[in-house]
């Protein structure tokens, strides 16, 4: 008989992973690891390559845990943030950006989602990965403080975690690679 493993809350399993708990890590990537391949596929439409960056996602947040701070982000947006930035770095490294077809089935992908969030989270989400602007000159440029561009930044950040979550379970199906 197959023994039934207990899925904890991201809390919980930030406790355990704080700690360096090997089943934690283990479950953090059967919880995460199918939607952050869908991504990190996405951007860089390559399998082999997307699975390499995949597991070079996790193993960062293996060395990294300690960095990740619970209070600036969710736990599932601080792994997106990893994986993004090593397929990023990959592509660079290869030259191998993907096809403008399949950029733009990303964008519309994320610009879909960016529909069903308040508009000012929207604006702020979109000047910061379409354009390249820091908070710092969003804020100069938007005219409102800093603050309130995080703030605006985090919540529609919890919005689009939210929408990814809503058909989500703690067993995700693996990915065939």
């Amino acid at each position: 008989m197959k023994k039934e493993r207990h899925c904890p809350n991201d809390q919980e399993l930030i406790d355990l992973l704080y700690r360096r708990d090997k089943d934690a890590f283990l479950q953090l990537y059967d919880k995460y690891s199918a939607r952050l391949y869908g991504f990190i596929i996405d951007l860089v439409a390559q399998e082999e390559l997307a699975a390499q960056v995949l597991l070079e996602a996790f193993e960062s947040a293996y060395h990294k845990i300690d960095s990740y701070d619970r209070t600036q982000q969710s736990l599932f947006i601080w792994l997106f943030h990893l994986a993004h930035s090593i397929s990023l770095q990959h592509l660079r490294k290869n030259d191998a950006w993907p096809s403008d077809n399949t950029q733009t089935n990303y964008q519309g992908a994320f610009r879909a989602i960016l529909t069903m969030i308040p508009v000012a989270s929207k604006k702020i989400i979109e000047l910061i990965y379409y354009h390249g602007l820091t908070k710092g000159q969003i804020s100069q440029i938007l005219d409102i403080p800093v603050a309130n561009v995080e703030s605006q930044f985090y919540t529609g950040m919890k919005l689009i975690e939210a929408i990814l979550n809503s058909n989500s379970t703690c067993g995700l199906k693996e990915p065939d690679i």
